[in-house]
């Protein structure tokens, strides 16, 4: 999970770096979060925040197919003075709650 203005305040960071130095433009940076964890564990968060009463069924668990989607934020923590993410995943859908709630769709 990456929350759009945290992802727009690293890229801002990493090209005010970029006009900095030569060699940083031909490097690669992740634009990502430290949050990362199984997609259950968002889908959890969510219930928990809607207070929903619905029962979450999942699908059986296959560890052939398991992908690793574990981003190293090292590069760009250190490229970016260290800011690599503000807002938490719950801040983002509880103010996709509150606006659902106020009749603000964005």
């Amino acid at each position: 999970f990456t929350n759009v203005d945290d992802a727009s305040k690293q890229i801002t960071l990493l090209c005010e770096n970029a006009l900095l130095d030569d060699e940083f433009r031909s490097e690669v940076y992740l634009i990502c979060s430290n949050d990362t964890r199984k997609l259950r564990s968002f889908v959890e968060e969510i219930k928990i925040l809607t207070k929903s009463s619905s029962r979450l069924v999942y699908g059986e668990y296959q560890p052939d197919n398991v992908v690793s989607l574990d981003p190293s934020t090292y590069k760009t923590s250190k490229a970016t003075g260290g800011f690599i993410s503000e807002t938490t995943f719950g801040q983002v859908v509880s103010r996709i709650i509150d606006n659902y709630k106020n009749g603000i769709y964005d």
